[in-house]
C-alpha cells in the first residue's frame, strides 16, 4: 500500500501507514513525533522551539505540517518542518483546541476561551480566522474529516457530525 517504504526523511504526502503527533501543551516545550500506525513505533523527530502547542494539521494534498500554539495569551500560526520539527511563524490566530484540513485542503479549527466555541476556516498563508459558525455550548477534544470529505466533531465521549458551512451538530449514533 501506499507508503509501505516511507522513511522519516522520504514520507510522500498522502502516505496513510504514517501520522504526526505533538507534545507538550500549556507551557512546555512542544515535541513533534512520527507515528507508523503499522506498529505504533513512535519516532521523535525533535523540539519545535514552540511552547503551548494544542493543535498540529497535515495539508492533504502538500503534506506540509501546520501548527497552532497558544501561549502567553498569543496565539500563532506555524508550519512545522516534518524531517527537522523546526517551526516557522506564519502569523497571529485563535486559540485551537484542534485543527484539521478537508480534503481540498481548507483548514478548520474549533476555538476555545476567550474565542467561545466556534467553527473557523483559517487562511494557511496568513493565520487569519473566519467563522463559520457556532456549535453550541461544546468542548472540542477531537475534529477530523473522513475519507469522504464528513468532518467529525468528538466532544468527550460523545461524536457528531458538524457541518463544515455551517457548524451544526447531528450525534452519532452506535
Amino acid at each position: 500500500s501506499a507508503g509501505e517504504d516511507c522513511t522519516i526523511d522520504a514520507c510522500p504526502p498522502m502516505a496513510a501507514v504514517y501520522l504526526y503527533g505533538i507534545t507538550g501543551r500549556s507551557s512546555n516545550q512542544v515535541f513533534l513525533y512520527l507515528i507508523d500506525t503499522r506498529t505504533s513505533q513512535l519516532t521523535p523527530i525533535g523540539d519545535t522551539g514552540v511552547r503551548g502547542a494544542a493543535a498540529l494539521a497535515r495539508h492533504p494534498l502538500t503534506g506540509v505540517l501546520y501548527m497552532a500554539n497558544y501561549f502567553n495569551n498569543v496565539a500563532t500560526l506555524y508550519t512545522v518542518d516534518a524531517r527537522t520539527a523546526v517551526a516557522t511563524p506564519i502569523g497571529p490566530t485563535l486559540s485551537y483546541t484542534d485543527m484539521t484540513f478537508d480534503n481540498t485542503g481548507v483548514l478548520y479549527a474549533h476555538t476555545r476561551g476567550a474565542h467561545g466555541r466556534d467553527l473557523y476556516t483559517v487562511d494557511i498563508a496568513t493565520g487569519t480566522a473566519t467563522l463559520v459558525g457556532d456549535p453550541g455550548n461544546y468542548n472540542s477534544v477531537g475534529l477530523a474529516f473522513t475519507d469522504t470529505n464528513e468532518l467529525i466533531f468528538k466532544s468527550y465521549g460523545s461524536f457528531y457530525t458538524m457541518n463544515p458551512m455551517s457548524a451544526e451538530l447531528a450525534y452519532l449514533r452506535y
